[in-house]
Order: structure tokens, then sequence, then C-alpha cells
């Protein structure tokens, strides 16, 4: 395994802005390295989104979105399990997926018909249970490449799906996050409008539009139990930076088309309303873009915990009501010139330290995450894994990076 000896300390000030067990505390998250490099079974171009991990009884369950190749010209594009007994690197790297959620790709054939909006790729970013006990949902980064077989331009928006067999199978495909682009102005006006940017190079407009990077965590607010969607927002005809939104749908609706509101910057917008939202990150100062959020409720902070990439670096930033978040600060700079797909994930997902939080009537407490581990919680340590394609290589790789939090 490669490794790259990589020092950073974040200091992270709370005071006032956790729990009031924790006020006046200084917290400090430090990424101490060395990275290391991964492997996810044969994928390649892995991870290319969120990661997602059930705990069981012999290990964990993964879901890696990624590409599996099975001919110079076909290859399985989307979402991957992995059954395996602990997350050592020998044991990731040795794993077999199962392919589940995605699309068979035949580069020679490929698919140019008409609009589906994830006719080109359905990459799994979130595994939540659903309302129904035995049943799981799937959100996942939806694309639609109108130049087929080119991947751009694109127009990304985020899909839903829902599985009964533990994440095996996924059926009920379906778009519920649309990009404001498309919501206000159609599919077709966005495509049209990315085509002629594609073909004409004095046409400043960025070429990629649309909603993408979901991260999703269960909230209860005011007696109902939520399901909070973090995503980005690239909007080359609406206007503005790309940045961070959120939109909830209760739990209990199973997070299905029209059952969703968008942040509107000072309440929730109408259910069903996808024409309105604001930002609730923005692009730090000095960065260009704010993109593919990872949200987890963090039991040591006793805070949600926000990790996000810019154009240079990933950043940080915690909210006590997953609304209003704390400026960003920088975590790691990355120098490869492509990277993402941040997912900060402690293997116990402090389970064990939430216990206590069931007396303390804290509102931003993750609820399902109470008893089984999962990428919604994290701890007082683990990884922020990741993927960039470094210098000779021609694809994503994946790197994972230890974290730990103290305080004073």
């Amino acid at each position: 395994m490669k490794l790259a000896t990589i020092a950073v300390l974040f200091l992270l000030f709370v005071s006032g802005l956790f729990a009031v067990r924790n006020h006046a505390a200084q917290r400090r998250l430090s990424i101490v390295g060395p990275v290391e490099d991964l492997d996810f079974g044969p994928l390649k171009n892995a991870p290319n989104g969120h990661i997602s991990f059930q705990k069981k009884p012999n290990g964990f369950r993964v879901w890696v979105p990624g590409r599996l190749e099975t001919s110079a010209d076909t290859h399985y594009e989307g979402g991957f399990l992995f059954n395996i007994p602990n997350w050592s690197a020998d044991v990731l790297s040795a794993a077999q997926p199962t392919f589940v959620l995605g699309h068979f790709v035949d580069e020679q054939h490929p698919d140019c018909g008409a609009y589906v909006f994830d006719r080109n790729d359905a990459a799994l970013n979130a595994v939540v249970p659903a309302a129904e006990p035995g049943t799981l949902l799937a959100f996942y980064d939806a694309e639609y490449h109108q130049e087929c077989p080119n991947g751009e331009p694109l127009l990304s928006s985020i899909g839903v799906a829902s599985s009964v067999d533990g994440g095996v199978t996924w059926q009920d495909r379906r778009q519920i996050i649309q990009g404001l682009d498309e919501a206000n102005f159609t599919a077709d006006c966005v495509t049209k409008a990315q085509d002629k940017a594609f073909y004409d190079p004095t046409n400043p407009r960025v070429i990629d539009s649309g909603a993408s990077g979901p991260s999703v965590v269960e909230r209860e607010v005011d007696g109902a139990v939520y399901l909070y969607l973090y995503y980005s927002d690239r909007t080359p005809l609406t206007g503005g930076r790309d940045s961070i939104y959120l939109a909830r749908a209760l739990r209990a609706s199973g997070g299905q088309p029209g059952t969703w509101q968008k942040w509107n910057g000072a309440t929730w917008g109408a259910i069903g309303d996808q024409t309105a939202a604001v930002p609730v990150v923005r692009p730090p100062a000095g960065a260009v873009l704010a993109l593919q959020p990872h949200v987890s409720w963090n039991t040591t902070l006793h805070a949600w915990l926000m990790v996000f990439k810019t154009a240079n670096d990933f950043e940080v930033t915690t909210s006590t009501d997953g609304v209003d978040w704390d400026s960003p600060v920088s975590l790691i700079n990355i120098d490869d010139s492509l990277f993402g797909f941040p997912t900060f994930i402690s293997i116990n997902g402090g389970a064990c330290d939430l216990r206590e939080d069931r007396n303390d009537q804290n509102p931003s407490s993750s609820l399902h995450s109470r008893n089984e581990a999962s990428q919604q919680v994290t701890g007082a340590e683990g990884w922020l894994y990741y993927s960039s394609v470094p210098s000779g290589k021609k694809h994503y790789v994946g790197h994972r990076i230890p974290f730990r939090i103290s305080g004073d």
C-alpha cells in the first residue's frame, strides 16, 4: 500500500454552539495521517460517491459506488455491496463486490435513447432504514448525458430506490430532487443550453448542471421524524456558485417524489415545490464551489458534522440544528487535480456514546443509529474516506486517513 505522510490540525471552537454540557469547551479534530491508498475489491473509479455501511453480527455490510469492468468495452457502473469481517486494507482489497444498483454499460453500443433522469448513471450515495421494518432506502446520483456516449455535458438529479432484502436488490427507482435549473426551466431547456455550450467554445456557460452528492440523516423535529437530505447543486442557468442545499421529507413518506421540502433561507418551502431553495453552506471565502457534502451526528461534538469539497481542499463545518452551519474551516488540502467524495466513518458509529444521549433531550440526536452503527453517526475517532486521480492515473483511486477529536 502506498502511504503519504500528511499532518493537519484543525481547531474547532464550540463555545455556545453545542449541547449545554459542552459549553465553553474547545474541541480539536486532528487529521494525523498517513494517507493510505485503498482498493475496493476489483472496482475501478471507487469510491465515486459517499460510502454507506451497516454493522452486522459477523462484520459489516458496505455500499460503495464505482465501476466493475467485465471486458475491454463493457462494465457495470453504480452501487456495489461488500460483506466484510472488518475494514482492514487487505480485507477491502480482497472483498468481492455484488452489483446492486446502476447500469450495464456497453461502450460500443451505448444507450442513447430518450431522456430518462438516470439513463447514464445511478451512483448509490446513502443507504438508510425506511420507516417500515426490514426496508432500506437508497439515495443516489442520477445522471443524464445528452451527448451520449460522452460523459459531459450532464444533467444530474437525485433518485431514491427501496430494498426489502438487506440492500442486495433495489426497486422503484424514482427522481426526488431536481436541481434548480431543471425545476425552473425543464430538463429539455437545460440540455439544449448545455448542448450549445458543448459545441460553442465561446459560450461561457458551465456544461454540468443539477443536484448531486446526497447525504441523508434521520432527525426528530417537533415530535416528527424526518429524513434530512443534503446535496450540492450546480446552477449555471439560475445563477450562483455551486453550493450545498437541504431538503427534508417525513420518514414515513419513504422519501417518495412530491414529499420533499427545500429550505428557502427563512423556512421550509411548500411540500413538492422544487423551484425555490437557498444554500445552507456556500463556498468559503476564496473558493469557487462547495460540493459533495457528507453529514453525520458526532457524539463527541454533540453536533452535526459536515465535510465537503472545494476546488482545492476538504472543509468542515458544524451545526446544532442541521440548518444553520458554522463558518467552514479547511481540513486538508489535496494536491491531485481531481478529487472528492469525502465520507467520515467511525466503524462503531459512536453508537455506544449515544446511549448517554437518551436522557439529555437533545433534539439533534440521530434516531436509528442509537442502536446501529452507520455512516449517519461518527464518534471521537474514525477515518476520512475519499478518492482522487493521482498523476499518471486515469481513474479515481480510493484513500483514507484517520481523524481524532479531543477536547480540553
